[in-house]
C-alpha cells in the first residue's frame, strides 16, 4: 500500500435539480432586505440593540444642559435690551401737490431695510465709539474691551456682531436690540447708537429741508414771473376783442349780430332768386310751346284801344241781329256784316301787336329780377364771408383769452401751493417729501429683568437633541462599521448566497443548552425547530437525489460546524434516510465526542485501505444514521483527499448510504477542506454571528467558484436574541405557541 496515493481528476459534482435560489422566508424567518438597503426594521433594530446607549446620553446631555446653564448663567449671562422705530409713512410726490399719499407696501418694505441697514453701518458704529463724550465710552462693557489709549476696533466688532436691526414684518417698525452681560450697559449702547442714527438722519434731513427751501422760493419767483406775463397776454387779448366790438367772452357782440341778419337775408334773397329764376323758366316753356302768358292775356283785354274795338264790335252785331231780318242780302245787313269783319280783324290785329309787345315786357322783366336778386345774393355772400372771416379772427382771441385765463388761473393756484410749502417749512420739522423716522410710542429700550441667554427652555431641549443626534450618530456608525455577519441582511449584501437557515445561539434557548444534538435530544426545542427548517430548506435549494455527498464547512474554527454536521445528518436519518456522518476534520476531530464513541479505527483507515468501511463506521443511538470517526491523523491528510482514493470512497459509501455527510476543518485554515470541496456533490458553509467579516465570507463563496465546488448555501449560527436581535420576539412567539 503506498503513503501517496495517485492524484485523480476531481469529482464532478452531479448537476442540480434547478439553480440553487433564496428559499421563500420560513415563519422564524425575517426577511431579507434587498442588497445595500436598510430597511425600517433594520432601523427600529439598531435602536433596539442601542437603547441603552440613546438613554445614557440623553439623560448625561439632560443633567449637562441643566448645568451648563446654572454655570452661564452664574458665570456670562448676557441681556438684550429691544426697542423699536418707527416709520411714517405719508408722504409727497409732487412739490406742486397739496395732496399727501401713504407709501405703498413695497415701498414701505424697502424704506424699512434702508433704516435697518443705515443701523447696521461701519461710520454709524465709529461715530459712536470716536465722539469723545459719547455714553459708550463710560461703560464697562468699552472699558473692558478699550483700555485708555488702545485702538476701538476690539468695541467695534463686539458691536458689529452684537448689535441686530431688522424690520418687524407686517408693521411700520424697525426692531434694534443689543446685547452684552451688563443690562444697563446694553441699554445704553443702544440707546446711544439709535440716537446717533436720529441725529444722523436729522442733520440730512436739515440740510435736505434747506435744499427744498430753495428750490421752493426759485420756484415761486419762476412762478411769478410766468403769472405776470400771462396777466400782460390777458390783457392784450381783451383789448383787441374790445376794439372788434366784443362786450366779453360769451357775450354775442355787433359782429355776430350783423353777421345773423345778413344770414337771414341771404337766406330770403335766395328764395326770391329761386322763385324769379322759376318764372322765368316757366314763362319761356310756355311761349316755346305756342302758348300765352296769363298775365299778358290780361294786359292785352285791358288795353284801352282793343277794349274800344270791342265794344264798336259788340254794337255792330246787336245793330245787325236787328236787320238780319231783312235778309242776307239786305245792303244793310251787307254794310253791317262788312263792318263787323273789319272791326274783327282790327281787334286780332290789336291784340297780335299788344300781345307780342307785352310777352316781351314780360320776359324783360323776368330776366331783371332774375339779375337784380343775383347780384343782391352775390353781395349778401361777400358780406357774409367777411364776417365770418372776421368772426373766426375774434373766435381765435376769445380762444387765446381764455387759455391765457386759465394758465394764469393755474399759475396763481400753484403759486398758493408753493407758499404753503413754505409756511409748513417753516413749523414742521422735516419735509413731507421724506420718510420721518423716530422712536415709536413706548418703543425706548429699558434694562431687561431676565437675561437672554442662557435660557433653560432653549438650552435644555438643545442638549438634549445634541445628545440624541451624537447617541444615534454614535449606534449608527457602530452598525456600518461592524462588518460581521449578524443577520440575513449581511448574507444579502456579500450576495449571490443562499440562506439556508439560522440556528440561535444555545445560551437563548432553554430547552436545547446542554444538547448538542438538539434534534434528538430536544425535539420540541427551537434549536430542533431550526434544525428541520435547515433540512427543509436544502431539500428546497437543491435535489437530494443528486445532491448526496455533502461538506460542512466553514472560513474559521469554532463555527459551529460539527454542531450543524451532526444535527442535518441526524434530521436527514430521522427523515427515513440512510445517512453516514463522516468526521473529516484530522486536525480537531470532534464527533466521537459528540456522539461518545471511540475514535480508534476511523476515516483515515479507511481511505488508506488499513480498515473497511463497513467496520470502521459506528451506528449511533438515532435511526438510520452511523458515524466515521476521523481515526489517526494521516501525514498526508490533503494528498489523500486529492486522490482516486477518496473518490472511490464516496462511490463505496454511496453504495450503502442514501448521503455522506463530511465535517471539514475551517476552509482557510486547512487545506484539506480546499482539496474535498470539488470532490463532492455539494458544499454547506456554516458561519458564526458576530464572529465572521463579510469579506471573509465573500471570499470563501469566491474561492468556492474559484475550484468549482457546488456552494449549496449559507448556514448562519449562533444568532443572539439579545436587544435589537432577530430571535427575542421569535423564541417567545414560538414557545407560548407551542406550550398555548
Amino acid at each position: 500500500m503506498t503513503t501517496l496515493p495517485q492524484t485523480t481528476q476531481v469529482r464532478v459534482p452531479q448537476p442540480l435539480a434547478y439553480q440553487p435560489t433564496a428559499a421563500a422566508p420560513a415563519p422564524a424567518m425575517p426577511a431579507v432586505a434587498a442588497q445595500g438597503q436598510m430597511t425600517p426594521a433594520d432601523v427600529w433594530r439598531v435602536l433596539r440593540a442601542n437603547m441603552w446607549l440613546i438613554g445614557i446620553f440623553l439623560f448625561v446631555f439632560a443633567v449637562g444642559g441643566v448645568a451648563l446653564n446654572q454655570i452661564w448663567l452664574k458665570y456670562w449671562p448676557q441681556y438684550t435690551p429691544r426697542g423699536y422705530l418707527m416709520v411714517e409713512t405719508a408722504y409727497q410726490p409732487d412739490l406742486g401737490s397739496p395732496l399727501q399719499y401713504e407709501m405703498p407696501e413695497q415701498r414701505l418694505v424697502a424704506e424699512l431695510r434702508t433704516q435697518a441697514e443705515l443701523l447696521r453701518s461701519n461710520r454709524l458704529l465709529s461715530e459712536v465709539l470716536n465722539y469723545p463724550d459719547s455714553p459708550v465710552r463710560r461703560t464697562q462693557w468699552y472699558q473692558k474691551l478699550v483700555p485708555p489709549g488702545a485702538d476701538t476696533r476690539p468695541a467695534k466688532e463686539e458691536l458689529r456682531k452684537r448689535f441686530r436691526a431688522a424690520p418687524v414684518p407686517d408693521s411700520k417698525l424697525v426692531q434694534v436690540s443689543f446685547t452684552c452681560s451688563s443690562p444697563s450697559d446694553a441699554r445704553i449702547i443702544l440707546t446711544e447708537l439709535v440716537e446717533q442714527h436720529l441725529r444722523t438722519y436729522r442733520t440730512a434731513s436739515d440740510s435736505r429741508l434747506a435744499e427744498l427751501r430753495n428750490q421752493l422760493e426759485r420756484r415761486a419767483r419762476a412762478l411769478d414771473q410766468d403769472i405776470a406775463e400771462s396777466a400782460r397776454l390777458r390783457m392784450e387779448a381783451q383789448r383787441r376783442l374790445a376794439d372788434q366790438g366784443m362786450e366779453g367772452v360769451g357775450v354775442f357782440s355787433t359782429v355776430q349780430a350783423e353777421l345773423s341778419a345778413l344770414l337771414e337775408a341771404q337766406l330770403r334773397r335766395e328764395e326770391m332768386l329761386l322763385q324769379a329764376r322759376s318764372m322765368l323758366e316757366n314763362a319761356e316753356a310756355a311761349i316755346r310751346a305756342g302758348g300765352t302768358l296769363p298775365m299778358v292775356e290780361n294786359m292785352v283785354e285791358n288795353d284801352p284801344l282793343v277794349y274800344q274795338l270791342r265794344n264798336q264790335q259788340i254794337a255792330v252785331e246787336i245793330e245787325l241781329a236787328g236787320v238780319a231780318v231783312r235778309g242776307p242780302i239786305h245792303k244793310d245787313v251787307v254794310q253791317l256784316t262788312e263792318r263787323l269783319e273789319g272791326i274783327k280783324r282790327a281787334v286780332d290785329e290789336r291784340r297780335a301787336e299788344r300781345r307780342a309787345n307785352y310777352t316781351a315786357q314780360a320776359l324783360n322783366e323776368y330776366r331783371s329780377a332774375v339779375a337784380v336778386n343775383e347780384e343782391q345774393s352775390r353781395q349778401l355772400a361777400q358780406r357774409v364771408s367777411e364776417l365770418q372771416n372776421r368772426l373766426r379772427e375774434l373766435s381765435r382771441e376769445m380762444v387765446n383769452l381764455q387759455i391765457e385765463q386759465e394758465k394764469e388761473r393755474a399759475l396763481r393756484e400753484q403759486r398758493l401751493i408753493i407758499e404753503k410749502r413754505l409756511a409748513d417749512i417753516e413749523v414742521t420739522d422735516a419735509p413731507t417729501t421724506m420718510a420721518r423716522v423716530d422712536w415709536a410710542a413706548n418703543g425706548r429700550p429699558e434694562d431687561p429683568d431676565e437675561p437672554s441667554f442662557p435660557q433653560l427652555k432653549y438650552l435644555l431641549p438643545m442638549s438634549i437633541f445634541v445628545g440624541l443626534a451624537l447617541a444615534l450618530g454614535i449606534a449608527f456608525l457602530r452598525e456600518f462599521l461592524d462588518q460581521t455577519v449578524r443577520s440575513p441582511r449581511d448574507i444579502a449584501r456579500v450576495g449571490q448566497l443562499t440562506l439556508l437557515g439560522m440556528i440561535a445561539d444555545e445560551v437563548d434557548d432553554p430547552q436545547a443548552a446542554n444538547a448538542q444534538l438538539a434534534i434528538f435530544d430536544a425535539p420540541h426545542s427551537l434549536t430542533a425547530e431550526q434544525f428541520r427548517q435547515l433540512r427543509t430548506r436544502l431539500q428546497h435549494a437543491a435535489s437530494l437525489d443528486t445532491i448526496r455527498s455533502i461538506m460542512i464547512t466553514g472560513p474559521a474554527p469554532m463555527d459551529g460546524k460539527s454542531t450543524v454536521a451532526a444535527n442535518l445528518a441526524a434530521g436527514l436519518a430521522l427523515n427515513g434516510r440512510k445517512v453516514l456522518l463522516v468526521d473529516a476534520n484530522f486536525r480537531r476531530p470532534d464527533l466521537h465526542r459528540l456522539f461518545s464513541i471511540p475514535n480508534g479505527t476511523g476515516f483515515s483507515d479507511v481511505l488508506n485501505g488499513s480498515a473497511d468501511l463497513g467496520d470502521a463506521a459506528q451506528a449511533t443511538r438515532i435511526p438510520n444514521l452511523s458515524v466515521l470517526p476521523s481515526g489517526a491523523r494521516p501525514a498526508n491528510a490533503t494528498e489523500l483527499f486529492e486522490s482516486r482514493l477518496f473518490t472511490d470512497f464516496i462511490e463505496r459509501a454511496l453504495e450503502e448510504y442514501d448521503h455522506v455527510i463530511f465535517d471539514s476543518g475551517p476552509f482557510f485554515v486547512v487545506s484539506e477542506s480546499v482539496a474535498m470541496a470539488p470532490r463532492v456533490d455539494g458544499v454547506i458553509t456554516v458561519i458564526r454571528a458576530h464572529e465572521e467579516s463579510r469579506g471573509a465570507l465573500q471570499r470563501l463563496r469566491d474561492s468556492l467558484r474559484q475550484i468549482r465546488a457546488e456552494h449549496l448555501g449559507v448556514v448562519l449560527n449562533a444568532v443572539r436574541a439579545q436587544g435589537g436581535g432577530y430571535y427575542g420576539r421569535s423564541i417567545k412567539a414560538y414557545y407560548d405557541y407551542q406550550n398555548a
